[in-house]
């Protein structure tokens, strides 16, 4: 049973008080979870218009009952730790603030008058928000991008929470890469959830997580204050061991992009063909990381160029034209039996059939040329039109058709045969 804050005296808001500042100096996780965390890769389009900090939302937080003459009420001490309330339920109460530049999420706020229901103060300078509110009841969605500076081990803590922390990291766990805007509101799972007692958090406070330098980490923080005195202590450890709760230069926040871009998987391969004849490893790189166990995996990653094999095949088919056409080409991928990946260019190409046009000489002997035959066909050419042919035969004499012979006569004068 969760036990409930009583707050019945001045002496017990003052012990309360003194209460919360050495836990939220001094206490820490009661509750460790190891977790892989995967990531993002940006583009530089896709980080047009980056802040750094985290994207922080204010909403309201309401009473059960409020009296305004009197300035109390009755706290809602339920609908805060319900599954519906968590996973979305809060937006239905109302966005009054939002800021695009925290940097720190650590605060802590102590009523003045410990009788009154409602009471306004301000953040801290680290969450970049200015304006008076009712810290007394209120809840925050902060989500941005944590983005590692070195390689190793980092730990997330919860150090103090009054009243609900709840903390969701890495891709789809926050949120999807480059929707962080569109996809955050729900979380899809989380890693830190941390309820206040009057002994300090309880739950599961910190994560730790191995990390790559440069690659883009979704991170998401919810919190909610149900009623008066509230506060939050949020930070991390780097692979040194040093403690950070000032989160500038490591997380960052943009505009949705229109699609994911998650960063590849620990084993993945990258297929880029080339023109060369044989396969030919150009580059290793040797990484090692850390993992939740602590023990170091070193990798090697081989950057190898395989051949573009490709393969050209021909087939003819004759044809009654007079030149030679290529009419189609057709490109095909086959998978050989070592795996790799054939291109196969087939060309269709016509070429004429020799003496396609054949005419045949026959001499023969009479005194003038005749026609003494016709034939028709008709092809059908590379481009699909017909075209209809007429073949003549026709013979030719060898020789004159008239002949004239000269005889010479040998009289000595010249006779008049006519009587």
């Amino acid at each position: 049973m969760i036990e409930k804050k009583q707050r019945s005296s001045s002496l017990s808001w003052l012990l309360a008080g003194l209460l919360f500042n050495f836990f939220i100096k001094h206490a820490y996780a009661t509750g460790v979870v190891a977790q892989y965390a995967s990531g993002c890769i940006p583009s530089t389009r896709d980080k047009i218009g980056e802040n750094m900090g985290f994207h922080v939302q204010f909403y309201h937080y309401n009473f059960l009952t409020y009296d305004p003459k009197t300035n109390t009420g009755t706290a809602d001490w339920d609908t805060y730790v319900s599954p519906e309330y968590i996973n979305g339920g809060f937006v239905d109460y109302g966005m009054f603030g939002e800021t695009y530049g925290a940097t720190n999420l650590t605060y802590e706020f102590v009523p003045d008058n410990t009788n009154l229901a409602l009471q306004k103060g301000t953040l801290p300078p680290g969450f970049d928000y200015s304006k008076p509110f009712y810290l007394t009841n209120w809840t925050f969605l902060a989500t941005g991008y944590f983005v590692p500076p070195t390689t190793g081990v980092y730990t997330i803590y919860l150090n103090y929470i009054d009243d609900l922390g709840v903390v969701s990291f890495g891709a789809d766990a926050a949120f999807k890469c480059c929707l962080q805007n569109s996809t955050a509101t729900p979380p899809q799972s989380y890693q830190i959830d941390s309820l206040w007692s009057s002994s300090g958090p309880t739950g599961v406070n910190q994560v730790s997580v191995a990390l790559d330098a440069g690659v883009y980490y979704p991170l998401r923080v919810f919190y909610v204050n149900r009623q008066n005195i509230g506060g939050i202590n949020f930070g991390y450890t780097d692979p040194e061991g040093v403690y950070h709760n000032d989160w500038s230069e490591v997380v960052y926040n943009f505009e949705d992009a229109s699609e994911t871009c998650d960063a590849p998987s620990a084993n993945s391969t990258t297929y880029k063909p080339w023109t060369g004849t044989y396969t030919s490893t150009v580059s290793t790189t040797v990484i090692t990381t850390t993992g939740s166990d602590g023990i170091p995996t070193t990798s090697t990653i081989y950057t190898v160029e395989t051949p573009d094999v490709r393969a050209t095949t021909t087939t003819y088919k004759p044809w009654t034209g007079a030149f030679t056409s290529t009419i189609g080409t057709r490109v095909t991928t086959s998978i050989g039996s070592d795996g790799k990946p054939t291109i196969s260019t087939i060309y269709t190409v016509e070429t004429p059939e020799h003496n396609a046009v054949t005419t045949t000489y026959t001499p023969w002997t009479g005194a003038f040329t005749s026609t003494i035959h016709t034939r028709v066909t008709t092809s059908i050419g590379s481009d699909g039109k017909p075209t209809t042919s007429t073949i003549y035969t026709v013979e030719t004499p060898e020789h004159d058709a008239v002949t004239t012979t000269y005889t010479p006569w040998t009289g000595t004068y010249a006779g008049n045969t006519r009587k």
